[in-house]
């Protein structure tokens, strides 16, 4: 799947979205998560958290679940407990993470990987809000 994208502005100029590569992952991940840290009802729930120190495992996970890279060793579960024992998750908060992880996507990729990410983001966030929801 190839879209293309309208830059406004630019006079009917179009660039076309190509699929998301392990290349272009990193900077995928911080434009999504520049997006969520805006988000008034997101940005409370990464206070504690030492993003640009964060942003490499997350880079990591995705790498590993996407594109097969070396494996990621890092417990996912406990930190998202510890967040809503301090600050409760719930399913609005993780629709809202999915709808900027999907806009980050939109912006500058189309293709069967992008629609791989799509599906496995919203499998994680489902599973996480049931674990957290468990405690």
């Amino acid at each position: 799947m190839s879209r293309d994208l309208v830059i406004e502005g630019s006079q009917g100029v179009t660039m076309p979205l190509h699929d998301l590569t392990l290349e272009q992952l990193g900077p995928f991940i911080s434009r999504f998560y520049t997006s969520v840290l805006a988000d008034p009802e997101l940005a409370p729930f990464f206070a504690t958290i030492d993003l640009p120190a964060h942003l490499p495992h997350i880079v990591s996970f995705w790498a590993m679940a996407l594109f097969g890279a070396a494996a990621h060793r890092r417990d996912l579960m406990s930190p998202h407990i510890k967040v809503h024992a301090m600050h409760p998750i719930s399913r609005r908060h993780f629709d809202r993470w999915l709808h900027h992880f999907n806009s980050a996507l939109d912006t500058h990729h189309a293709g069967p990987k992008v629609e791989e990410a799509r599906t496995r983001a919203a499998s994680i966030a489902a599973v996480m809000l049931h674990r957290i929801e468990q405690g």
